[in-house]
């Protein structure tokens, strides 16, 4: 199974900080409010939202069609991504959830 690191893409622990600060648009239903895995921004959530499957740590992604134990100990499950942190990621590692 191919694998792909997507440590080295996350923010630097000030920028998600700051992202964490960031207002909600007002627009937005709260419960359909998430924040991106790799660097907090917030984003609203729906079926187009982009996610990836975690194992052995919450980076190592696996790609689209590719089975995985969820019971084994290191699986992280899935993690919403915007729209910027997601073109850094090839398409094959991007899921849509329902």
């Amino acid at each position: 199974m191919t694998t792909f690191n997507a440590d080295k893409l996350r923010a630097s622990p000030r920028s998600i900080d700051r992202n964490r600060e960031r207002e909600i648009p007002q627009e937005w239903p709260l419960n359909d409010v998430g924040e991106c895995a790799l660097c907090a921004r917030p984003l609203l959530l729906s079926s187009d939202t982009v996610w990836i499957e975690c194992i052995e740590g919450r980076f190592t992604l696996v790609p689209l069609g590719t089975s995985v134990d969820m019971q084994a100990p290191g699986y992280m499950g899935h993690f919403p991504v915007g729209p910027t942190c997601a073109r850094k990621i090839p398409k094959r590692y991007h899921k849509r959830l329902p």
